[in-house]
């Protein structure tokens, strides 16, 4: 005898396949939600600062402006005025020779009064740290020098921050370091300023771990020849190979 052939398969129920579709709903929902747990470790694990988040978005506007030399009148008057025109950030330079013309005897005075009337009238800082005095800096040089020693600089930032962390979260380290004027009048040094630009950094954010850093605003320059010492009038200085 020939063997039967199978009897056909049952077809499936219909509320055999809901059930199943289901399942498979839940199970996905499940790897869902396990996978976004898991995201969301991570990235608190590698978080950006918050303070920086609202940064990306901000179209406000500002002004550079040395306010430090005016009289209180007219220091509340400028800001005032300011804020009539829509500013809402101020550009202000700290300059180290200035503050701590001494090591370790530091002048805030003209700085707090700015500081103040800043805060008073809801406006933004942006602290622009640059110059050296001339102790911490190599003899017969400018202002606009590098520091001989980092660590100082580290320390003069680290003491701005501590002093006005509660108004001023926005740092800028140093003033347009591609240009020798700005830099004791030698060959400009990205490598060097990248160093103090570190040194800035690590020392404000012991202060403030908040604090947005930002690096130099360059000058512009339409210079395309390869320096030459003698004629750019830099003694002693030697092309760099």
């Amino acid at each position: 005898m020939e063997p039967r052939p199978a009897p056909p398969a049952p077809a499936p129920r219909p509320h055999r396949l809901l059930n199943l579709c289901l399942i498979a709903l839940v199970l996905l929902v499940a790897a869902a939600a396990w996978l976004g747990l898991r995201i969301h470790r991570q990235s608190a694990a590698h978080a950006v600062p918050m303070a920086m988040t609202p940064l990306a978005a901000d179209k406000s506007y500002g002004v550079t402006a040395d306010l430090s030399a005016l009289s209180d009148t007219d220091l509340q008057a400028a800001v005032q005025h300011m804020r009539e025109l829509g500013l809402q950030w101020v550009r202000q330079s700290f300059p180290w020779s200035d503050i701590e013309p001494e090591r370790g005897r530091f002048e805030w005075s003209r700085w707090d009064r700015v500081v103040t009337a800043a805060w008073g009238h809801g406006m933004q800082i942006v602290a622009l740290l640059d110059t050296t005095p001339a102790w911490a800096r190599q003899p017969d040089t400018p202002a606009h020098t590098p520091p001989t020693e980092l660590a100082d600089f580290g320390a003069f930032a680290r003491a701005l921050a501590e002093r006005y962390r509660d108004r001023v979260h926005v740092y800028q380290v140093w003033d347009e370091p591609n240009l020798s004027a700005h830099w004791g009048n030698r060959y400009v040094e990205p490598r060097s300023y990248a160093r103090m630009l570190r040194e800035a950094a690590i020392n404000i954010r012991q202060a403030d771990s908040q604090a947005v850093l930002l690096t130099a605003a360059l000058a512009p320059t339409i210079e395309t020849r390869a320096a030459q010492p003698e004629r750019d009038g830099i003694p002693g200085a030697a092309v760099p190979s």
